[in-house]
């Protein structure tokens, strides 16, 4: 039986530890981007959102698009040219209120009418579990975990050991 909170709380540590060790490669407004190892980023909004960029040799990946961010596509392509897939881990405004700068997004169908909401207009693709983002050198696996919202899902490097 997997004890939740030790787990939770280790995660937490965890990426506090390595925000507070990564290198800062952009900043203005609202919005702090920095390195967490090679091909990682994370970006952080004034007001507390969090979003995820890897690059792979082939493609990348944007995790979640925050909020109060103005331009974030052009401010992915400042750090990769390569094609990009956007995903939202969940439905709510502060993983997603950025979508619009992207013509498509991925996303579990259970939090769609979430982002129906929003009024979103370009194309939605639906993942599920065991869906995988074919970076190139990286493979990233998308895990349903319907909790905080029916369509959560937990997205995973296995090889790289980051989840």
């Amino acid at each position: 039986m997997i004890n939740y909170r030790k787990g939770v709380t280790f995660v937490l540590a965890l990426a506090f530890t390595t925000i507070a060790l990564s290198a800062q490669v952009f900043q203005k407004g609202q919005l702090t981007i920095s390195k967490l190892k090679e091909h990682v980023w994370i970006g952080e909004t004034s007001d507390n959102c969090t979003l995820y960029l890897i690059e792979g040799t082939k493609k990348s990946l944007l995790i979640d698009t925050g909020t109060k961010c103005d331009s974030l596509d052009r401010i992915v392509r400042r750090i990769t040219s390569k094609p990009l897939d956007v995903v939202v881990t969940h439905g709510h405004y502060d993983h997603t209120g950025n979508i619009g700068y992207f013509g498509a997004i991925f996303m579990h169908k259970a939090d769609f009418s979430m982002v129906e909401g929003q009024g979103y207009k370009g194309k939605v693709n639906f993942v599920d579990e065991g869906y995988i983002f074919d970076l190139g050198d990286r493979k990233i696996e998308v895990s349903h975990m319907p909790a905080h919202t029916p369509g959560s899902i937990v997205l995973l490097d296995r090889a790289n050991g980051d989840g």
